[in-house]
């Protein structure tokens, strides 16, 4: 079937057009240039560094290249070279359908923008999609994986279409629990997920900025907590903001598994280094989940974690 014309409904998908943005990256401070170009069929989202010498700035969005979770998701190649701040865009181009991408930064940071992302899914659907002749791969869940980090804990549970449960809590800093159950499909992650802020807290400024991170951060790019309420003069999006926003980080986390997974994911106070431990676990847990073809039974080579193809 992948050497024919495959039908739209099962086909893998590219951006048609390009798509170009620029703006600050939220940790380093810089100014940074992005286009989102076509990437080939069974590619995957790949990073390309055009300040990099030819050949050397190509960083894959796999697990296996995760380098950093602090504040972000950082992602290193063979040659030691980086890229930050990835899971808003892999979020948006999983809320897109988009399989397979090349994705061009004249920096080590993916821009910022808003600090949702709400204008990555904008620019993808201007440039439009495109059908490939190659076959979507699902990592589909049969058995539940759950990771834990102190009373942190995440769990992939089976289910016929994507879901996530989340709940937050930060009773000290006068914020209440919260928690959602929502569908992952590309309509609800474009309407209900995608325009969900980035959130930081007063205090922690300092440290941060001593620590080289947030170099960027501003009111126009975060949604800033002073004593349990928004600094920011336009307020919070929703009254649920913040726990969208994990949903926001949690798919973009996810992206990282190289395909994409048909399952419901649980998580009580979740993190950048607790859904980067749930697709790690996927590679530790090969009897829990299949690799599937769309549309077909599990393949002949399950469970064996890989790029679509």
């Amino acid at each position: 079937m992948d050497s024919v014309a495959v039908p739209p409904q099962f086909a893998q998908r590219t951006v048609r057009g390009t798509a170009r943005c620029e703006g600050i990256g939220v940790h380093t401070g810089r100014w940074v240039s992005m286009t989102i170009r076509a990437g080939r069929p069974d590619t995957g989202i790949q990073f390309v560094r055009s300040d990099l010498p030819p050949g050397l700035g190509i960083i894959p969005a796999r697990i296996e290249l995760l380098a950093g979770v602090d504040r972000r998701l950082v992602l290193a190649n063979v040659h030691g070279h980086t890229v930050q701040s990835v899971e808003h865009l892999l979020a948006a181009l999983v809320a897109c359908g988009v399989d397979n991408a090349t994705v061009e930064l004249d920096g080590p940071e993916v821009p910022t923008l808003d600090g949702s992302a709400r204008e990555f899914v904008q620019m993808i659907l201007r440039a439009g999609r495109a059908h490939q002749r190659r076959v979507r791969r699902f990592v589909v869940i049969e058995r539940m994986i759950a990771v834990r980090r102190g009373d942190r804990r995440a769990a992939l549970l089976p289910s016929d279409v994507p879901r996530a449960t989340l709940s937050i809590e930060y009773a000290e800093r006068g914020i209440d629990f919260q928690c959602i159950s929502t569908a992952l499909d590309e309509e609800t992650l474009q309407r209900d997920i995608g325009d969900a802020r980035c959130f930081g807290f007063l205090d922690e400024a300092g440290e941060l900025r001593e620590r080289g991170l947030a170099l960027g951060a501003s009111l126009l790019n975060t949604v800033v907590l002073d004593e349990g309420r928004a600094a920011n003069p336009e307020g919070l999006r929703s009254p649920d903001e913040l726990i969208r926003h994990k949903v926001l980080d949690c798919v973009g986390g996810l992206a990282l598994a190289g395909a994409p997974i048909i399952g419901h994911v649980a998580a009580h106070k979740p993190g950048h280094a607790l859904m980067t431990d749930l697709v790690k676990a996927l590679q530790t847990h090969p009897a829990a989940w299949s690799f599937v073809r769309a549309g077909a039974a599990p393949l002949g080579g399950r469970n064996r974690l890989r790029p679509p193809g």
